[in-house]
């Protein structure tokens, strides 16, 4: 006997696995494949994850940046755009990812732990105030909830489906 579609399932995840499921949804989404069982089966989870990712954003919004933290950071990349060189040595050099943002490698740590101490020490609540931040943030995001996902037979699912967004959405794809 052949298994009745749409079928749904209850999945125990996180907040950041929802977000990971809502992010992939739209990826596909904006690819465009075809398939009416496909289509539905996205539209009807981003449908089902919406208003968990929706209370996420929510909640996040009362854990707004530290100001003093942002000045730090500001101050830090300044400190690295400066210090590229002490002495005649090369103590960190830039590189640029492939998504385009600049990163700082680090040679030398002690001379450059010189010139960066004394900015952390001015700087030490807001960084300690972030980082107590940035633990509640995780927290929330590693928070369990449950989401009901529909699940779609392997038959729908366009071959162009990314592996990752498979990986991600595993859960709702049944062969």
């Amino acid at each position: 006997m052949q298994e009745v579609y749409p079928k749904m399932k209850k999945v125990k995840t996180t907040n950041r696995n929802v977000i990971g499921i809502w992010n992939t949804i739209n990826h596909l989404q904006e690819l465009g494949l075809m398939g009416a069982k496909y289509k539905y089966w996205l539209s009807i989870n981003k449908k089902n994850v919406e208003s968990i990712k929706n209370s996420i954003e929510e909640t996040s919004k009362d854990f707004p940046p530290i100001e003093g933290f942002k000045a730090f950071s500001d101050h830090r990349i300044q400190l690295c755009k400066e210090i590229d060189m002490i002495e005649g040595q090369t103590i960190l050099h830039k590189e640029i990812l492939p998504n385009g943002t600049e990163t700082y490698k680090i040679d030398d740590y002690e001379k450059f732990n010189e010139k960066i101490l004394p900015l952390e020490e001015e700087y030490a609540d807001a960084i300690q105030e972030n980082e107590k931040r940035e633990k509640e943030l995780k927290d929330l995001l590693d928070q369990e909830v449950e989401v009901n996902l529909f699940i779609l037979h392997t038959d729908n699912l366009p071959d162009e489906v990314p592996e990752f967004a498979v990986d991600i959405l595993i859960d709702a794809i049944e062969s």
